[in-house]
């Protein structure tokens, strides 16, 4: 779900669905059930494409102002979470039950 809100959040304007797909590197078959339940949970709105271009018509997505605020929740989640890896692989994170140093 991160990687499909990172691209809805960084897009200029409405996406549709094989972009969606093309810029996350997930299957159809991940990213249209989620862009579904993100729009019944209201955090998308969407439409269909009816500019007249060769080819099936294109639904577009676009995050609602709750979809936005969740989209930039979880990334700042995500960025957290990298720099807890980081520093725990560095030896930087938290001292473990027992570690504290106190006592030894």
């Amino acid at each position: 779900m991160r990687a499909v809100l990172a691209c809805l959040a960084g897009a200029s304007g409405p996406v549709w669905g094989l972009l969606v797909v093309r810029e996350t590197g997930r299957p159809t078959g991940t990213v249209y059930p989620l862009l579904d339940r993100l729009e019944r949970a209201g955090m998308l709105e969407s439409h269909w494409d009816e500019s007249p271009r060769p080819g099936a018509r294109r639904r577009l997505y676009r995050l609602t102002p709750e979809g936005r605020q969740v989209a930039r929740q979880v990334q700042r989640d995500a960025a957290e979470q990298a720099v807890g890896e980081r520093d725990a692989a560095k030896g930087l994170g938290r001292p473990g039950p027992g570690l504290s140093g106190a006592g030894a």
